[in-house]
């Protein structure tokens, strides 16, 4: 009887220590921990990698397609009045991979940069590329009023379109020649049609076909001549007047068109 009692505490023993964990299993499931925890945190600063890289390329992608489509809406708003031609000539140069314009727009509200001007109110918008002092080539958009002077000290409005453009490239559609040409000398003239190619992404890389972004615009509006903008009246003889210009026999001092209405006198 005594033994069979002997023979269950020992049994009770051994399975009371089988219980127990030794050190090399403690350090063995510490070791197992630290592996399952190392990989859920690469895992997650992957995905938290992988997120900002997308952001940054859809931003990336977004201001290329806002560069594009202000320059296709800026030129289809396009407008030229020979009457005042000094005022809407129409400029355009190219050097390199790079070129810049400047024409006389009617831009719609929703157009950037509108709320710093007068609804609908005409302005000159122009687009340069500019080298930013780290390697990279920016797209830069800039408006003004119509009649600011060329040598006035106040800034045009200015957008940064792209901060890494490779490629701005600009053709014009001469009839004479039935072919694109890269310089228009006519700035007294809108082209019929306007190829715009642009290009993005690391300015040190080859430039490939792929990479270039075509499209061609055509001008909606055309040229107003002097005798549309300023008729004669039936019959002959002189057409309407312009503020401050006087009338033929109208000579007193005062009288109805020999002033200017902008400029009363004292």
């Amino acid at each position: 009887m005594k033994t069979r009692a002997n023979n269950f505490v020992m049994r009770q023993q051994a399975r009371t220590a089988r219980r127990a964990f030794t050190l090399i299993e403690v350090l063995l499931a510490m070791a197992i921990l630290g592996f399952i925890i190392t990989a859920i945190y690469s895992s997650w600063t992957a995905i938290l990698r992988s997120a900002e890289t997308g952001n940054r390329a859809a931003a990336v992608a977004q201001k290329q397609r806002v560069a594009r489509r202000a320059i296709e809406d800026a030129l289809s708003s396009v407008q030229f009045f020979e009457q005042n031609a000094r005022y809407y000539s129409f400029f355009a140069e190219s050097s390199g991979d790079f070129a810049s314009l400047s024409f006389v727009s009617r831009l719609p509200v929703w157009f950037p940069g509108s709320g710093m001007f007068p609804p609908t109110a005409p302005r000159r918008v122009s687009f340069v590329v500019e080298n930013s002092g780290n390697g990279k080539n920016r797209l830069l958009m800039r408006q003004a009023p119509i009649l600011t002077p060329t040598n006035s000290m106040e800034k045009p409005y200015t957008i940064e379109l792209s901060d890494s453009v490779r490629l701005f490239m600009v053709e014009f559609w001469d009839g004479k020649q039935n072919d694109w040409v890269t310089d228009w000398e006519k700035t007294n003239q809108l082209p019929a049609l306007v190829r715009v190619a642009l290009a993005f992404g690391d300015p040190h890389t080859r430039i490939q076909p792929t990479d270039v972004i075509s499209s061609v615009v055509s001008l909606t509006a055309a040229s107003v001549s002097a005798g549309v903008q300023m008729p004669a009246p039936p019959g002959g003889g002189p057409g309407p007047m312009r503020p401050g210009t006087a009338r033929p026999g109208l000579t007193r001092p005062g009288a109805p068109g020999s002033a200017s209405p902008f400029n009363p006198r004292p």
